[in-house]
């Protein structure tokens, strides 16, 4: 008998055009707002030919939205292809935005996909194991969870680095990609001056490395940058003992139905150290194999 299966069993509620703005008064786009669904049917019926590519082209999978007593239809008639030759498994990949499926709802959110909507996604087996027509359902939920902030540490030594990190399954919306976003996420707070991350590097030598916020893994949620504890900040200087507070500006927090319904602010505080020496290492990313240079001033 065959089966089906989507690639997750919470998905993020897609957002839209001016739903979700960075720290630096930028909105995300509409297009990164789309959320992708893999869907996967395991059925060596249709497994014709082990060093070649089969495909499922008989319509017999339909993904589908539900609220209540309503559903939409958001992908069907499509084609499965083998992910290797001998797998017996057949997948699907497409996007699901937040506007299109206005059958849910009357008018405005009320009609995007929204917090709680379910995704099944169901394949008719014409030929189970007694040679009988089944259906197989999987499903899936639109969730909206609320992110945090950390760093590696609480206190840095200027010109030292600092590793970043947003968590947030909210900001995975492709389970099969590494994701990034830009640095303007987060906001720099501090005596000697108030700025984005992603300043220019003569307002705050931040030094990032990568340059926008990077997920750690495909399907992690994770996301970090590196930066450097610069020395100013728009030329005035960071004493040492300055608290800089981070924060991030969450648009999805959990309990919400949509992107920009309310927003909660996500933040974490850290502090430049009162002493002077300092720990260099030779680069901000290495391979397993690099050779580390350690500097002590």
């Amino acid at each position: 008998s065959g089966s089906v299966s989507l690639d997750r069993s919470v998905y993020p509620v897609p957002f839209t055009w001016k739903e979700f703005m960075l720290h630096d008064d930028t909105y995300v786009s509409g297009n990164s707002g789309n959320v992708t669904l893999t869907v996967a049917v395991t059925d060596a019926d249709y497994d014709q030919s082990p060093s070649g590519e089969d495909t499922i082209s008989d319509n017999s999978v339909t993904v589908k939205v539900i609220r209540g007593a309503t559903s939409v239809i958001l992908a069907q008639n499509f084609e499965l292809t083998k992910t290797t030759p001998s797998s017996g498994v057949f997948e699907y990949s497409f996007d699901i935005n937040a506007t299109n499926n206005g059958a849910l709802g009357t008018y405005g959110t009320d009609a995007q996909l929204r917090q709680g909507d379910v995704i099944t996604a169901s394949y008719v087996d014409p030929r189970d194991a007694s040679g009988n027509e089944y259906t197989n359902v999987d499903s899936s939920t639109l969730d909206l969870r609320t992110g945090s902030m950390l760093t590696d540490k609480s206190v840095y030594v200027i010109g030292s680095d600092a590793i970043i990190t947003i968590v947030d399954e909210d900001l995975n919306r492709d389970g099969g990609t590494i994701e990034s976003y830009s640095l303007g996420l987060v906001e720099w707070d501090s005596d000697a001056g108030t700025v984005n991350l992603n300043a220019a590097a003569s307002v705050a030598g931040f030094d990032p490395e990568p340059s926008k916020f990077r997920e750690t893994g495909s399907d992690t949620g994770i996301f970090q940058v590196v930066i450097e504890i610069p020395q100013t900040i728009s030329s005035v200087t960071i004493d040492q003992g300055e608290k800089i507070d981070l924060e991030y500006v969450d648009y999805s927090p959990s309990g919400e139905d949509n992107y920009g319904d309310s927003t909660e602010d996500i933040g974490t505080s850290i502090y430049t150290s009162n002493f002077g020496a300092t720990i260099e290492l030779d680069s901000k990313v290495y391979t397993w194999t690099d050779r580390v240079f350690v500097t002590i001033v």
